[in-house]
């Protein structure tokens, strides 16, 4: 485990929340996967309905289960998510996928709490010299270069937002008045 210096900020979700989450992902899973195993049985391989659900009953929830009881044990190892606020930028750590780092300077104005359909988020917007030398990250981000925090940490979303501009605000003043002296 890597030594993180003393002024750097982590935040771990509510396990509850955290919890909660994976388990409606779970059913939400289990439902779609059995209802198109049921349908590509009763309408393509032209099975009895009865049958079509008793075969979907069975296939569908253990390997969606599996998957989720694999991705709650592997956050636990991986003590992940969280979120790292420091210095010089921030990372969120997703239990599956990869990192994302943003340095400040990788920002471009304010961070905002704002209601996104699956609740509210923190929104920023990259910055234009980010976005071109990364177009995969500029390609994947919201209209406008934008990318979002959800908001799992035990902080309100505008308490979160006002962190990250505390922060940042910090960063940029110190880096602008080390290159004015």
């Amino acid at each position: 485990m890597a030594i993180m210096p003393a002024n750097v900020i982590v935040m771990y979700p509510s396990r509850i929340k955290w919890i909660v989450a994976w388990l409606i992902l779970g059913l939400i899973m289990t439902l779609s996967l059995f209802l198109s195993i049921t349908c590509i049985l009763a309408g393509a391989v032209r099975l009895s309905w009865m049958a079509s659900l008793e075969i979907g009953l069975v296939v569908a929830p253990p390997p969606v289960w599996a998957f989720i009881l694999f991705c709650m044990i592997h956050g636990l190892i991986r003590n992940a998510p969280r979120l790292e606020i420091g210095p010089d930028g921030f990372v969120v750590r997703p239990v599956l996928g990869r990192n994302r780092s943003r340095h400040w300077t990788d920002i471009e104005g304010d961070f905002s709490a704002r209601f996104i359909p699956g609740g509210r988020a923190v929104i920023y917007r990259l910055s234009e010299p980010f976005k071109t030398s990364h177009p995969d990250v500029a390609k994947s981000a919201l209209a406008g270069g934008q990318e979002l925090l959800q908001n799992w940490y035990g902080i309100s979303t505008a308490g979160l937002a006002e962190l990250l501009n505390e922060h940042k605000r910090q960063a940029v003043g110190l880096s602008q008045s080390v290159f004015t002296r």
